[in-house]
């Protein structure tokens, strides 16, 4: 069924929908912390994978002598494309029979309620995506009518389990937790920014 303009115009819902979706993430906390959302003016995104943050360090000189000529650190030049994700919502012929005397009020009212609905859901599928991606370190889609995976070029080294050490009596786990950060720091030259991790592993490390 095609909006109802009289009740409300497409420029105006977008920005409801626009604003509703950056207030549900605000209110839920959203991983978009570490995967942001960034509007692109295309369906294609392109990133450099590989360049870890580095920069080549520069070298003492004498006065009067020319630099040194430097090198450029490149990665890897990576093109993913965006795929469309919606949710349709129709109005049935039970629902339009039950609103055929509502007012204009209450009809607007709904409009705003399923295109919130709709934003919650797009918004929920994107957040299962991001977990996806910080666990993996790909953009994997596996659906019956849509299947993608598009990998973002993580080490193998930083994919990890923690398996038994948050769960014996015996484990070291801040112990454990330290080598990981040694890891990221040595292949990163920084330290991390964030942990993430659930209330269950933390119980775990402080037992």
């Amino acid at each position: 069924m095609a909006l109802w303009t009289d009740l409300i115009t497409p420029a105006e819902l977008t920005g409801y929908a626009r604003a509703s979706l950056e207030d549900y993430e605000v209110r839920k906390g959203s991983l978009a912390r570490w995967l942001p959302n960034r509007q692109v003016l295309d369906i294609v995104a392109r990133l450099v994978v590989g360049q870890r943050g580095l920069v080549d360090e520069a070298r003492f000189r004498a006065y009067d002598a020319e630099p040194e000529i430097g090198r450029r650190l490149f990665g890897k030049r990576v093109s993913v494309e965006l795929p469309a994700i919606g949710k349709n919502l129709p109005i049935s012929e039970y629902q339009q029979l039950r609103t055929r005397n509502a007012s204009d009020a209450d009809l607007r009212n709904q409009i705003l309620r399923d295109t919130r609905d709709a934003v919650q859901s797009v918004a929920d599928r994107i957040e299962r995506l991001r977990g996806t991606v910080l666990v993996t370190g790909r953009a994997t889609i596996d659906q019956a009518n849509f299947k993608s995976d598009d990998d973002f070029a993580r080490s193998p080294s930083h994919t990890v389990t923690a398996g038994t050490l948050w769960s014996t009596a015996s484990a070291d786990a801040l112990g454990y937790l330290a080598t990981l950060i040694d890891l990221y720091v040595s292949d990163n030259g920084e330290q991390p920014g964030a942990i993430l991790t659930s209330q269950r592993v933390v119980r775990a490390m402080g037992a």
